[in-house]
């Protein structure tokens, strides 16, 4: 751990953390000094996404990664407990996890639909409900859920997930904020672009 930066002392978890969003958060993250969990579902993407980290940072970060899905409860405890393991504390969490298909509204049909909520709604919310009880241990802590333009701009043939990365993942970080602020934990939902 590198001290003298901002985050030096902090433990973080990006859940989708070797995808293009998860793995710039994981390096901004270790850059600033946190110790940082990646995690994803395929062991050979995330470990060539931690040692590229490790080549472009220097061997001062502290990276690790957890194979699960963001997206069934025990593989989220799993990543939650490896993360806040060394120190019994955890600070941070971005969850990144989503994605929408896009075709015109009149092709989807219910199965789409109910895939596309449950793939932006159900992996926030996991993150959420399983680093919050670590984060109150450890004196509170910041999560951030990675969003969509989607929530914001209605396009042609983006009928996908009716939106479901945007407002519905606002939606429920404002409902955590007010839950846990007390703990001294923020939320938030980042929409990038």
């Amino acid at each position: 751990m590198t001290t003298g930066l901002p985050l030096a002392g902090k433990v973080a978890l990006v859940t989708g953390g070797a995808g293009g969003i998860g793995s710039a958060c994981a390096r901004a993250l270790a850059q600033d000094g946190a110790a940082v969990t990646l995690m994803g579902r395929t062991p050979a993407t995330l470990e060539a996404t931690v040692a590229d980290l490790r080549s472009t940072l220097g061997g001062g970060a502290e990276l690790s990664w957890f194979a699960g899905d963001a997206m069934v409860a025990e593989d989220v405890q799993g990543a939650v407990r490896q993360a806040s393991a060394a120190l019994g504390e955890l600070h941070i969490c971005v969850a990144t996890v989503g994605g929408g298909t896009i075709a015109p509204f009149l092709v989807l049909d219910e199965h789409v639909l109910l895939e596309e909520l449950r793939r932006n709604i159900v992996g926030a919310f996991l993150a959420i409900k399983h680093v919050v009880p670590v984060m109150v241990t450890s004196g509170g802590g910041t999560i951030v859920c990675i969003s969509s333009d989607a929530g914001h701009h209605v396009l042609a043939v983006h009928g996908r997930l009716l939106r479901g990365k945007g407002r519905p993942r606002r939606d429920w970080c404002g409902v955590a904020a007010d839950e846990f602020g007390h703990h001294a934990i923020r939320v938030n939902a980042v929409r990038p672009g």
